[in-house]
């Protein structure tokens, strides 16, 4: 493709549309096949519930809710499987335009992004949502007779599992927000005490209202945030490192 600094509006535009049908194409794809094995697809997203109530049946309540909700999760797979698809083309096409220094850390930071995102979807799908699903069908009671409509279920799952995934992003934020000077390594370890207090209100309001689900959230927020000043200084090192070997070359 050409170089994003010389080429003219109608080549980037030409090239824009090039990449977003090429991820359609790739997302239609992806789409098919998902939609094959949409029944285990199904299954998987189900086993939290399962694994807390196994004798529980998840409700239509409208005639076309099942298969509606089917292709929703069909398309969240096939959005998922081409995630990484969608973000090399955006690679591709902002690359030309960044400079030396900013294409490093945009280097540094994709990969382990989507390996936080993946681990934070798994955090929340082995532990966070069997454990908040087990509080809320306890807090009914025996007044009431659980009955959730399977649109619902999958709705509340994939938020859930997103919020997580976000949340497994703050060690690579914080990286970001040093590198561009906003909110500098010095300053963050000074706040030190703040950063704890804001984990436990985002475990409070990413959880269900009872003190052992905010712990659950709140403690690994905790340990990302340290887990983010020993990558600043890590990624600190590197970019030094790498922008010396490019300047010298």
């Amino acid at each position: 493709m050409t170089d994003l600094k010389e080429a003219p509006i109608t080549e980037h535009l030409a090239e824009i549309r090039y990449r977003i049908i090429f991820c359609l194409v790739i997302f239609s794809v992806f789409f098919l096949i998902t939609w094959c094995w949409v029944e285990k697809i199904t299954e998987l997203i189900i086993y939290p519930l399962k694994s807390v109530k196994p004798d529980i049946k998840l409700a239509a309540l409208s005639i076309t809710e099942t298969f509606f909700t089917s292709m929703k999760i069909a398309c969240y797979a096939a959005f998922v499987l081409s995630l990484p698809v969608f973000i090399w083309q955006l690679w591709k096409f902002v690359e030309p335009g960044l400079k030396r220094k900013e294409k490093t850390i945009a280097k540094f930071l994709l990969i382990p992004s989507l390996f936080c995102f993946l681990v934070g979807g798994l955090f929340c799908y082995f532990i966070i949502l069997p454990v908040s699903i087990d509080f809320l069908m306890t807090y009914m009671g025996n007044t009431f007779i659980p009955v959730f409509s399977f649109s619902g279920y999958v709705d509340f799952s994939i938020i859930f599992l997103v919020i997580m995934g976000l949340i497994f992003q703050v060690p690579l934020l914080m990286v970001f927000l040093d590198f561009v000077g906003i909110f500098p390594l010095e300053k963050m370890e000074k706040n030190r005490r703040v950063n704890i207090v804001i984990a436990f209100i985002l475990g409070a309001i990413f959880s269900p209202p009872d003190a052992f689900s905010q712990i659950l959230v709140s403690v690994p927020l905790i340990f990302l945030i340290e887990l983010g000043f020993l990558l600043i200084k890590f990624f600190r090192k590197k970019i030094h490192f790498f922008t010396n070997v490019n300047d010298e070359s």
